[in-house]
């Protein structure tokens, strides 16, 4: 019997680059369109609120249960030109 030992692990792996340091200004700009992006969204929200509690005021023969029939009224709400104050 044999009782010599032997390596078998291979080549050590390489280590892969790590990812690219932001500069200062793309920091900003990044920052700037997060904060954009939030406000959409919540003006999406008050946007998507106000026309269910338009379309909940409405008869129950033009909102019903329907959710084909409630999108097709939400884009005709969408449509209708904002009120003058």
């Amino acid at each position: 019997m044999s009782t010599a030992t032997s390596n078998k692990s291979g080549p050590i792996p390489k280590k892969k680059p790590g990812k690219a340091k932001l500069s200062a200004k793309e920091k900003k700009e990044r920052s700037v369109r997060d904060y954009f992006r939030v406000i959409v969204e919540s003006v999406a929200q008050v946007v998507q609120l106000e026309i269910e509690r338009i379309i909940s005021c409405l008869p129950l023969e033009f909102r019903g249960s329907d959710p084909v029939g409630f999108k097709a009224l939400s884009s005709e709400v969408k449509r209708l030109p904002p009120a003058k104050r």
